[in-house]
């Protein structure tokens, strides 16, 4: 795996367990503050504008191949890379 592909994961990963994480807090009553850059993830994310191959070829953007780099098997979407690809489950 490349050096962007292993920031994405990383990424991913922060952002899936910080997510988890403060639903888990949020159920308890409990107000969590979190990194700025791992807030704007996480907001992004909720919002749909994580820029994924699919959210950019939205915009315009000319995107040659729209597979998940990590994985390689499915559509970048944000639905993927935080919940649905192989690899990132298995981490």
């Amino acid at each position: 795996m490349n050096s962007n592909g292993r920031g994405l994961l990383d990424s991913v990963l922060v952002a899936k367990e910080t997510v988890n994480f403060l639903k888990k807090e949020k159920q308890k009553g409990v107000i969590v503050k979190v990194e700025g850059s791992t807030q704007v993830c996480v907001w992004r994310a909720m919002l749909e504008k994580l820029s994924t191959r699919l959210n950019l070829e939205k915009r315009g953007v000319v995107v040659i191949n729209n597979l998940c780099p990590l994985c390689m098997k499915a559509e970048k979407t944000t639905q993927h890379i935080l919940i649905s690809c192989d690899i990132v489950q298995k981490v």
